[in-house]
């Protein structure tokens, strides 16, 4: 989580962990050993093995899936695998680094949808791993798709860092799959009522869905802000069909909030996408505006408000 955080390498290298990965929650929980006899046993399977199916295309048979617990290190395993990789060498070009990742990430993904506990539901009695690691899955395609690192700034309090900061967006099929998974981000809390995740998150929100959204914030506005220039530059006839579809997919979501009635005024494609861009920073502020118990939400929600009082409304 440091290294997520803050950028600094990693304490503990994947290849130091010799552990298997943990089993079921009913196993974890069982009282007693006739309990336990009775409970699912999770097939044995070291916590490196895991990791390397999900790299050679094997992921994880269907006859031995894995708990919420393990999914959520394994993700844990490929966010690691992509910082070392971002800062060193692997001897692959950035697109082959780039696909290998994206194979390893839908070979987790298909594991999370395999796991009887996963759920994106907040209030499930299976626990909050499933959820969590969903929130580890956006920034591992984030991180794959951009050198975002503004963040380190503003959680070491040095909130002006947002204003001048560097973006290495580009318009490519991967940064569009990163574009879809910080949308849905967004859709989902959206839909559980941007009021309702101001005064209950502390529930359901963990120090992940925080940085997350973070991360998901900064992306969606430097994205909407290059497809602006895109329209200013050459039309809309430069837009790609994949990019047209994430444009309806982000303003339907915009449609569902407080601030719909920004969708209304009067003005050129660019520039509403380019207002568009700052609404949807002042959304995730207004999600970070409730009583938080980390105070991490409270200095992410003061360096999002910034942004979006700083940018053109």
């Amino acid at each position: 989580m440091h290294s997520i955080a803050f950028g600094v390498p990693p304490l503990i290298m994947n290849h130091e962990v010799g552990i298997f990965l943990p089993s079921y929650a009913e196993t974890w929980k069982a009282k007693d050993a006739i309990q336990w006899q009775k409970t699912i046993l999770q097939v044995e399977r070291r916590f490196q093995d895991g990791l390397r199916c999900l790299f050679d295309g094997s992921g994880i048979p269907k006859d031995a899936s894995v708990s919420s617990f393990s999914n959520y290190l394994l993700i844990h395993g490929l966010l690691q695998q992509i910082y070392i990789d971002r800062h060193g060498s692997t001897g692959l070009s950035e697109p082959d680094m780039v696909k290998n990742f994206e194979n390893a990430l839908r070979n987790w993904q298909l594991s999370w949808e395999q796991t009887y506990e996963s759920t994106l539901d907040p209030l499930s009695p299976k626990g909050p791993f499933g959820l969590t690691a969903i929130a580890l899955l956006r920034l591992a395609y984030i991180r794959l798709s951009s050198e975002l690192g503004p963040h380190q700034g503003l959680l070491s309090g040095s909130l002006q860092c947002l204003l001048g900061r560097n973006t290495s967006s580009n318009r490519s099929p991967h940064v569009d799959r990163a574009v879809l998974h910080a949308a849905h981000a967004l859709s989902v809390t959206v839909r559980l009522g941007v009021t309702f995740m101001a005064a209950n998150q502390t529930a359901i929100w963990t120090i992940e869905h925080s940085l997350c959204s973070l991360e998901c914030a900064l992306l969606l506005k430097d994205w909407l802000e290059m497809i602006s220039m895109a329209i200013r530059s050459g039309g809309t006839e430069w837009l790609r069909k994949v990019e047209r579809k994430l444009l309806g997919i982000i303003t339907g979501i915009v449609k569902e909030t407080s601030f719909a009635e920004t969708l209304s005024i009067l003005e050129d494609e660019a520039s509403q996408f380019s207002r568009m861009a700052t609404t949807v920073v002042k959304i995730w502020a207004q999600i970070f505006q409730g009583i938080h118990v980390l105070e991490i939400d409270n200095v992410i929600g003061a360096g999002l408000r910034i942004l979006a009082d700083s940018s053109p409304s």
